[in-house]
């Protein structure tokens, strides 16, 4: 599971700078990957791995 980086919305300095978590379901290529929700819902575009980290539950 990963959590994606959020850096597309002003918000204060101490909130939380990422969303998720999600599963990777795809690997498009090394690097990118298409991702869903826990509840099996993809996400419509795909992400690099700069913008993801590892989720710890």
């Amino acid at each position: 599971m990963v959590e994606v980086s959020d850096l597309t919305q002003a918000r204060g300095k101490l909130a939380p700078n990422w969303e998720g978590p999600y599963q990777v379901y795809d690997v498009v290529q090394e690097g990118t990957y298409r991702l869903e929700t826990i509840e099996g819902n993809p996400l419509l575009r795909t992400w690099n791995t700069a913008n993801l980290k590892k989720f710890y539950p």
